[in-house]
């Protein structure tokens, strides 16, 4: 009875190691036939990342291009998935491999679960409310406890709006989840590709500044070209970009707000007035220099009138900007008496 008792072990032994192995090569050849990204059904999903007996790794993409389903990011996000999911295939990453820390890795394979009615099921018992988000899957994740999936929270990357998301940065996230090193590879349509847009894009700047040259010799083209860049500049749009700042804002009633109180903060549609009336009075001083070189009296009269009238009305609005940020503001050279001095995050601040 003791040999028959281990003899049966044995079998079962080996057959969940065949299964195991059989499993890996199904997902193997599934990955070769969809491209390196293989698109999951509820059963495939089930049978694959839901079932035990996983020695692989499969990343899911939770994701949706049905139009019925706006997401505005899926489109993006999958494409960069396709990216590392191409990068992956090609740097053996479907393949167990041994790292020269001596440190296994299992083979790493790729599919897309798409939202649909087939799917809401596998979709609810995640708990997602939103797509994309992306899950590495391994042997040890994704337990089916009847009414949910439980699931290692380090191992699912819930994607958030306005975040900034690259393809290198989701190969890394699933590098340190699969103990992989893959960095991104472009693929040889893609080089090509990029290739000619670049010099389809230098040959037409090349004839566009052929067809202009007359135009671009003229010295007020580059005037005004050069004071667009500055106001550009000066308006914060690295600051915009970073921090996702909104154009307007609205205050505590509802209403449209243009100025944010904060001062060390602005809305998009700030920095831009700011900008623009800051350089109005620099042209302002530029035209003061010039009208003493009109040769007609009253023409000097009236460009200085206007001039003078244009600057004194920019430094208005921009004092009225800075007491609608600080009300203690006043254009003095010393700090007023209650003016807290300190570290960064306690310094009142002084804007321009």
């Amino acid at each position: 009875m003791a040999k028959l008792f281990l003899a049966l072990l044995v079998a079962v032994a080996f057959g969940k190691d065949d299964m195991s192995r059989n499993k890996a090569e199904e997902l193997r050849k599934l990955s070769n036939s969809h491209g390196g990204v293989i698109s999951l059904t509820t059963s495939l999903f089930v049978d694959y990342v839901v079932e035990q007996s996983r020695p692989y790794n499969l990343v899911v993409l939770f994701t949706t291009t049905s139009e019925k389903y706006k997401c505005v990011t899926c489109e993006e996000i999958q494409g960069y998935f396709y990216q590392v999911a191409y990068s992956y295939k090609e740097s053996g990453g479907e393949l167990p491999s041994i790292s020269e820390s001596g440190q296994k890795s299992r083979a790493t394979f790729f599919g897309i679960l798409e939202y649909g009615p087939d799917t809401h099921s596998i979709y609810q018992k995640f708990g997602f409310v939103s797509v994309p988000n992306i899950l590495v899957t391994s042997p040890r994740s994704v337990l089916d406890e009847g009414t949910k999936f439980a699931i290692h929270k380090e191992d699912l990357w819930e994607f958030n709006m306005g975040s900034e998301v690259f393809a290198q940065k989701i190969a890394d996230f699933i590098n340190s989840r699969v103990g992989k090193n893959i960095e991104i590879k472009t693929s040889t349509i893609e080089a090509l590709a990029s290739l000619i847009y670049t010099l389809v894009a230098l040959g037409l700047l090349c004839y566009a500044g052929y067809a202009l040259r007359g135009l671009l010799l003229l010295p007020i083209v580059w005037w005004v070209g050069g004071m667009l860049v500055y106001v550009i500049c000066m308006a914060g749009v690295v600051y915009d970009i970073i921090h996702g700042v909104p154009w307007i804002g609205s205050n505590n009633k509802g209403e449209a707000e243009f100025i944010n109180s904060g001062q060390r903060s602005q809305y998009g549609f700030e920095g831009f007035l700011m900008s623009f009336i800051i350089s109005l009075a620099g042209i302002s001083i530029i035209g003061l220099n010039m009208v003493a070189k009109m040769s007609n009296v009253w023409n000097m009269r009236l460009v200085g009138t206007l001039c003078v009238t244009m600057l004194l009305y920019c430094l208005f609005k921009v004092l009225s900007v800075y007491r609608v940020k600080a009300s203690w503001y006043s254009p003095s050279m010393q700090p007023p008496g209650h003016y807290i001095k300190g570290p960064l995050m306690r310094d009142q601040g002084n804007s321009f």
